[in-house]
């Protein structure tokens, strides 16, 4: 996989504008954004009484029933089996995204593109997917309308493809967008990703970039500046 780019893109060009098919907040940002949109919380703000965690408004509460439901029920359950907050959020965003690609129709509904990502199953550390397969065995157990789905399946393609949001505290979400999965890694990238909020991932170019030639990112967050590229 690899991005080229097709004509010559300027500095400071926005690249891809992709939205997230899936996202999981973290238990640390668990009162701080939305569960459903990742916006930030407001005075209409609606704790879940199941997880704990917040929805910014009534009707993010309401859009975000059918995949909410599953994806409370696995945090309730995984939390109670002391997993990491880096398993069980890895965990529920999997839910989402096998829910959502499940039983809940939509225009945007790109499953075919999730499922299409890599997933290194073979070449995973050993301990990583043993991790996994103990919390997918939890997972089914709290959403049994998704026991036939493969869960270390999807949580290996998120760990591999996925992006993370964080703040000075620390992670905040993990998102899925399979759109944004075909970056490569480089130690001098030419193009970085952007600190937007919500399901919205943006990337930029960070010098001017010929065309054909490779476009690469790096996968250590670093302070990125499209407008002044170092």
């Amino acid at each position: 996989r690899f991005v080229v780019a097709s004509r010559e893109v300027a500095a400071g060009e926005l690249i891809l504008q992709a939205t997230a098919f899936a996202a999981a907040v973290t238990p640390l940002a668990r009162k701080m954004i939305c569960i459903c949109c990742l916006g930030k919380l407001s005075e209409k703000t609606r704790l879940c009484d199941g997880c704990g965690h917040a929805f910014c408004s009534e009707e993010c509460a309401e859009a975000d029933r059918p995949l909410h439901e599953v994806e409370c029920a696995v945090r309730r359950r995984l939390r109670g089996a002391n997993f990491n907050d880096f398993t069980l959020t890895l965990t529920a965003l999997a839910a989402r995204a096998l829910a959502r690609g499940s039983f809940v129709a939509d225009d945007n509904n790109n499953k075919k593109e999730v499922l299409d990502l890599c997933c290194h199953r073979g070449s995973a550390p050993l301990q990583l997917v043993s991790d996994f397969r103990a919390a997918e065995r939890v997972a089914k157990r709290a959403a049994p309308q998704l026991a036939e789905q493969d869960f270390v399946g999807l949580m290996l393609r998120c760990f591999s493809n996925g992006f993370s949001r964080r703040d000075a505290e620390g992670e905040t979400a993990l998102l899925l967008a399979p759109a944004a999965a075909y970056f490569n890694h480089s130690c001098a990238p030419n193009a970085c990703r952007d600190s937007s909020e919500g399901l919205q991932l943006q990337f930029w170019a960070l010098e001017t970039i010929s065309a054909g030639l490779p476009v690469h990112i790096s996968y250590v967050d670093l302070p990125c500046d499209p407008a002044e590229p170092n």
